[in-house]
């Protein structure tokens, strides 16, 4: 990284030009060294022993990266050549005239981001079912999709029945929670992510709710950037491509996963809170409480922490104590919630929220027990995690982001906060849970991928500034990117969710038609 950081510099000095354009130029560079990398990578995971690869706790991680990702870095060096080419020559050569009228001169922000919620709209739905078979893929996934089957059927919690309590250890997941007394279980996550499936399946539309909540996210997504920047009408094109060509976002809009609630809730919370006013805060807190619920809390409390510290460094007490006040009764209630369900499922047997609301404290203790420092293998696994995040993206966001973040002192403070809030929310991955095991990219910052967007997208801002002849060649660039995403990266992934995923779930519907119990 030093050595790409002095060339990319020593280039800037010979030119005499620290511009957003050569830090563009840098950031596609270090793009395409990272893919390079990444192809070595991967290249050495695919030649390596496979059985003995298997054999490693965090082989799924590995054989991901290798089976996944090693083709598309290969893909994705060619289309970075292609998109230097693109900006250093004119328009027709590289970009062809059908491709360059897709870019609206005129953006109509409600029309344009409408239509592009509606397309991840209609490609999330077909690939629920075409590509991802409407199938529980892991545990998070599966423990999800039961805790909500029980809501949807009036009760808090599930009954495991008294001919298998003696073999609940093999029947139920160390993630589910267990009453050996009652024999009452449910999920060890927080529920509100159920109970949001839960309501989509009493239309029956449990297995969308991941589509639907992404497609709210590219429309919130241009809201958010429309109010950073109400002068410029093309920021909410620009913000809402930038999500609809990620891969990670698509695909895991298909998915059981919890991330696409995460990232809508983040998305309308920040909407809500640079509103400014008191309804906007008030909100912004309740969805903030939203937030925390929907499986894991510590995934919104590090993105909101920023935003926390902020109103106290500008001296906004009243506003910061309001918030403290609201997260921390809302951490309680969801640390609490299976305790205090069980109280209200079992009275009679249970001797209270006193006595028995343990269960949401062993979870933070748990957690700070797996605490590790500077563990090279977790370390590893995070840089994998990294390159991950970069095959799963749009090309183009890492070098606009570089331009966000090469103009540091005119970002906007929102702007500030959310990239604090992605640096801190790496804090309990690095140290707890580097290794993510299965993902569509790396689903543990997935939340954050507005934050990463919104940035792309004041890069983006900075370098049309100008209107000449470079905002014409970002035009080709980011035109021809999004077209790659589209037609390269999207029916790749396509073939190896499907390829990952088919199999088990032609599997799991072959047992449950048989009639045997």
């Amino acid at each position: 990284m030093t050595l790409i950081r002095g060339f990319a510099s020593r280039r800037a000095r010979a030119a005499g030009d620290r511009s957003p354009t050569s830090a563009f130029h840098g950031g596609l560079l270090l793009t395409g060294i990272l893919c390079f990398q990444g192809l070595l990578i991967g290249i050495a995971l695919l030649r390596y022993d496979q059985d003995r690869l298997r054999a490693l706790w965090h082989a799924l991680s590995l054989t991901e990266f290798g089976q996944q990702d090693t083709v598309w870095f290969a893909l994705a060096l060619a289309v970075i050549v292609y998109l230097r080419l693109a900006m250093s020559r004119p328009a027709g050569r590289y970009l062809p005239g059908w491709l360059a009228r897709r870019w609206p001169t005129e953006p109509k922000p409600l029309r344009h981001v409408a239509l592009i919620a509606l397309a991840v709209l209609g490609f999330a739905v077909a690939g629920t079912f075409l590509f991802h078979h409407g199938y529980s893929f892991v545990i998070d996934e599966y423990l999800a999709e039961q805790q909500s089957e029980i809501f949807a059927g009036g009760e808090l919690l599930a009954t495991l029945p008294k001919p298998w309590r003696e073999y609940h250890a093999a029947i139920l997941h160390d993630f589910a929670h267990y009453d050996p007394a009652t024999g009452l279980w449910a999920s060890g996550y927080r529920p509100l992510f159920a109970a949001i499936r839960a309501g989509f399946s009493l239309v029956g539309l449990a297995s969308l709710t991941n589509a639907i909540l992404t497609a709210l996210s590219i429309v919130l997504v241009a809201l958010v950037a429309q109010r950073l920047w109400p002068g410029r009408r093309d920021v909410a094109i620009v913000a809402a491509v930038l999500l609809a060509t990620s891969p990670q976002v698509l695909f895991t809009g298909m998915s059981g996963f919890a991330w696409s609630a995460h990232l809508c809730l983040n998305l309308l919370w920040v909407w809500l809170f640079l509103r400014g006013d008191k309804a906007g805060h008030m909100l912004a807190a309740l969805v903030g409480v939203a937030a925390v619920g929907l499986h894991q809390i510590h995934v919104h409390a590090f993105f909101v922490l920023p935003f926390m510290l902020g109103l106290l460094g500008s001296r906004r007490f009243g506003l910061a104590g309001f918030y403290a006040a609201v997260y921390a009764a809302g951490h309680l209630a969801w640390l609490l919630w299976y305790d205090v369900s069980l109280a209200l499922t079992a009275p009679a047997v249970t001797a209270g929220v006193a006595a028995a609301g343990s269960t949401g404290f062993e979870y933070l203790s748990r957690g700070l027990g797996r605490v590790t420092v500077l563990d090279p293998v977790g370390l590893g696994l995070m840089g994998l995690n990294f390159f991950r995040l970069l095959a799963w993206q749009n090309l183009i966001l890492l070098p606009l982001v570089l331009v966000a973040l090469r103009h540091w002192r005119s970002l906007d403070p929102a702007l500030r906060l959310l990239t604090w809030g992605i640096a801190l929310s790496l804090i309990p991955y690095v140290l707890v849970m580097p290794n993510q095991m299965h993902g569509w990219g790396y689903r543990y910052l997935h939340g954050l991928l507005g934050n990463l967007v919104l940035l792309g997208t004041y890069g983006y801002v900075r370098l049309s500034a100008d209107r000449g002849q470079a905002a014409a060649a970002l035009h080709r660039a980011f035109v021809i990117a999004a077209a790659a995403m589209v037609v390269l990266a999207l029916p790749l992934r396509a073939v190896q969710v499907d390829r990952l995923v088919g199999p088990l779930a032609r599997a799991d519907r072959y047992v449950q038609s048989q009639e045997a119990e």
